[in-house]
């Protein structure tokens, strides 16, 4: 049966054979059945449609008067909704390769909560009335580049078998979710694009050079990409792939987080990072940190590489996380104006960290910063500065006005000179401009890894390869023992013996001791070690008010200017098996008192001596 003219049946009909449609075929309720429908015309419905055959070509439009239900499981050329006097609704999966027109004045095409596929290049047209999308699943999914049409979609997708693009022609809002597959780009362009509250399943690539807004909480997988010429706000999000393209400036919003777990791809733009923290979070090992100056930055997860290629700024904060170890290439500067968190250890293979703020601190429990430490800014007197970790401190007594202090740390590296299970395993070499009239209160820290089987009471600081005549002169030592954290030896007031470029290190080999307390000389409390010298040891008197008021045996005694030792008792008795040099005051007060001295004695200087008992020099 052939028609070539515009026919209208009002009844039911039921077809089970071919049937061929040149013209327009309008009907109230249709039953397509049997072999094959060839439609290149249109054929209106105005009830029903149902039968064996889902998959009909050509334009089938549903024209009721009223409301109608396009049935669910068809696959369309070409679908019309039309009438406009009810709304049409799409109930469950339907699919509509060419185009889908709605023509339906005053009402809409809705979507229920079914899937509609649209595969056509340009697969929407609105003519009259509206189109609804607030309910479902609209997918963009023909093997081909599509115009998406610019509405309110609750779920939205796009899908191509080859790399696609589907270009939004207006404002897009997504409800609930969006997805995406590769290798498709669902392009935003210029419009703006809004997914608050949407989840995001992108395995492809999002493109916007509009306006995008997402909430800050979301992961978005997959691509995104912020391509527009002039200016453009990039939305506070976790993605997976961060890239911007073409002239515009790109601006991280000031107090908002911005994760990358994969690749960040700046662009050439001068972007604005100000207040903003960029957070790299990749659970896989080596992700690259793209080569700009930052906000803040945090780094996460697992390690990181970073290679400058000019000197970068980090305006804010610096923070690695545990288990995010990072090692900073390029003999370029990394400059922080804030400060340093760390729960994993910073590399800087060559040029320094600097900082150029007083304020700016390093905290971390047991992680350096390994390399050059570097502080450029003005130095308060006395104040302790934090180098390479929070336990290597600089304190200038009277510090120049122009100052520059460097402090290198390798750990892990030998010291020059050093000796197995006495020198601490870790290389010290401070640079700086002068100290001018002042002194330097010094303290270096380590970690128990690097001690060996040393005794770390006994630590001293050395310069210039490690033997008794390179101890570091000063004022008193004071040791923190390693626990959970950092061990430190700390020498305040050290002067002329502390030169720019000179390799630092400790060292327990040589048993020196030296007095803390004004006290008897018999109290471990008295010494830095913590415990009394004996016959194998060096002891080094450094207070005043020093009694020994029983037996003493030492190796080598100094009494350093202004400090005193006294021999009150009858039953003091010391015995020095090597020599003695008094630069003090040296006191024997008692007839019975005996000091017995195997080696020299050295009374220099405004040193004094006053003896009322015995001294034996062999």
């Amino acid at each position: 049966m052939k028609h070539n003219t515009f026919i209208t049946i009002a009844a039911a009909i039921l077809v089970a054979l071919t049937i061929v449609v040149s013209g327009a075929f309008a009907q109230g309720n249709a039953v397509l059945s049997g072999t094959t429908v060839t439609n290149t015309g249109k054929i209106v419905i105005k009830g029903a449609l149902s039968g064996t055959i889902t998959t009909l070509g050509g334009t089938i439009e549903f024209g009721a008067a009223g409301a109608q239900a396009i049935p669910t499981g068809y696959t369309f050329t070409n679908l019309t909704a039309s009438g406009g006097v009810g709304d049409k609704t799409l109930a469950a999966t339907t699919t509509v390769s060419g185009v889908l027109t709605v023509n339906n004045t005053g009402k809409s095409l809705l979507l229920g909560a079914g899937t509609l596929n649209l595969t056509g290049a340009a697969p929407i047209t609105i003519t009259a009335g509206t189109i609804d999308f607030t309910a479902g699943t609209v997918n963009y999914n023909g093997d081909a580049d599509q115009a998406v049409y610019g509405t309110t979609y609750k779920n939205l997708g796009a899908s191509s078998v080859a790399a696609h693009t589907k270009t939004a022609g207006a404002a897009l809002i997504v409800t609930t979710a969006v997805t995406t597959a590769a290798p498709t780009t669902l392009d935003f362009g210029a419009n703006a694009f809004t997914g608050t509250g949407a989840t995001f399943t992108n395995a492809g690539t999002l493109k916007s050079s509009g306006t995008v807004a997402v909430t800050a909480a979301a992961a978005i997988g997959g691509t995104f990409e912020y391509a527009a010429a002039g200016a453009q706000t990039v939305a506070p999000a976790s993605y997976t792939n961060l890239t911007f393209s073409n002239t515009g400036v790109k601006t991280f919003t000031s107090g908002q987080t911005y994760s990358i777990a994969g690749t960040y791809i700046p662009g050439a733009a001068a972007n604005i990072y100000a207040g903003s923290t960029i957070n790299y979070n990749s659970a896989a090992a080596g992700q690259t940190i793209a080569d700009v100056s930052y906000g803040n930055l945090t780094l996460s997860n697992n390690t990181k590489a970073w290679t400058l290629t000019a000197p970068r700024t980090i305006t804010g904060d610096l923070t690695l996380a545990a288990g995010s170890a990072t090692t900073i290439g390029g003999a370029f500067d990394l400059n922080v104006t804030g400060n340093i968190t760390l729960a994993s250890n910073l590399t800087k293979s060559a040029g320094a960290v600097v900082f150029a703020n007083a304020t700016s601190t390093v905290t971390g429990a047991v992680n350096d910063i390994i390399g050059t430490v570097t502080r450029t800014h003005v130095f308060a007197a006395a104040a302790p500065y934090q180098f390479n970790n929070q336990y290597t401190t600089v304190a200038l007594s009277v510090p120049p006005v122009a100052q520059n202090f460097s402090m290198t740390v390798s750990p892990g590296v030998n010291p020059t000179g050093y000796t197995v299970n006495h020198s601490v395993n870790r290389k010290f070499v401070p640079t700086f401009t002068s100290l001018g009239t002042g002194t330097a209160d010094v303290q270096l820290a380590y970690l128990s890894g690097e001690m060996g089987t040393l005794t770390e009471a006994k630590l001293k600081e050395f310069h210039n390869g490690i033997s008794s005549a390179n101890k570091m002169a000063g004022g008193l030592y004071v040791r923190q023992a390693v626990g959970g954290t950092f061990g430190y030896v700390k020498l305040p007031a050290i002067s002329t013996v502390f030169a720019s470029n000179q390799e630092l290190a400790l060292d327990d080999q040589f048993n020196q001791f030296m007095t803390i307390a004004s006290a008897d000389w018999n109290l471990t409390t008295t010494w830095d070690a913590g415990a009394v010298p004996g016959a194998t040891d060096d002891a080094i008197i450094n207070t005043t008010g020093v009694t020994l008021n029983a037996a003493g045996h030492v190796n080598n005694l100094v009494i350093n200017a202004a400090m005193n030792l006294t021999l009150g008792l009858a039953t003091s008795a010391l015995q020095v098996d090597g020599g003695l040099t008094n630069n003090g005051g040296l006191t024997l007060s008692s007839p019975a008192s005996t000091l017995q001295i195997i080696g020299t004695f050295n009374n220099l200087g405004t040193a004094t001596l006053t003896n009322a008992g015995t001294i034996t020099v062999q």
